[in-house]
């Protein structure tokens, strides 16, 4: 089996956990571990054709992305690294290293907060964000659909818009 580990933007808060998606073509994994299967059709990277050769050569694979906060993405994540190696440990069945990225969870915290909390405008946008992750289902696997990227770009330019 092969997993590939990967992120990607979406409208989360960075202060709860972090949703991940899981994909996978091979029915036995999709049962196994709760996983989608992939439906995306278009333009892949190499991990789509990394993925389509291991296929061929018999291998089962799976995807795992977390998803990390649009407005925080210039700030490397330890939450959604030890969420991802998390979630492919459990999947390989051996215990998941955790400690060396705990410690930056923490840290992660305090810069996503500091970058936010003198602009009002991000900081109720957090609110509307924590609200709707308290108001969604616990999964620890997130079954939503990946984000539009031309809605997210559309976001982005209306709030750079807004700005002086």
């Amino acid at each position: 089996m092969a997993i590939s580990l990967g992120a990607l933007l979406a409208d989360v808060p960075h202060s709860r956990p972090v949703p991940l998606i899981g994909t996978a073509t091979d029915e036995g994994l999709i049962e196994r571990f709760e996983l989608q299967r992939s439906e995306y059709e278009g333009p892949t990277g190499i991990v789509g054709v990394l993925h389509d050769q291991l296929h061929r050569a018999g291998l089962a694979t799976a995807s795992l992305w977390a998803a990390i906060p649009g407005y925080a993405s210039q700030v490397p994540s330890p939450k959604a690294a030890s969420a991802l190696v998390e979630r492919a440990c459990t999947m390989i069945g051996t215990p998941a290293p955790l400690q060396p990225l705990a410690a930056g969870a923490a840290e992660y915290d305090a810069r996503v907060a500091a970058l936010i909390g003198d602009d009002d405008d991000m900081v109720e946008y957090l609110s509307r964000l924590e609200e709707i992750s308290d108001d969604s289902a616990d999964d620890e696997l997130v079954t939503a659909e990946p984000v539009d990227p031309e809605g997210l770009v559309d976001e982005v330019e209306q709030f750079l818009r807004e700005q002086d």
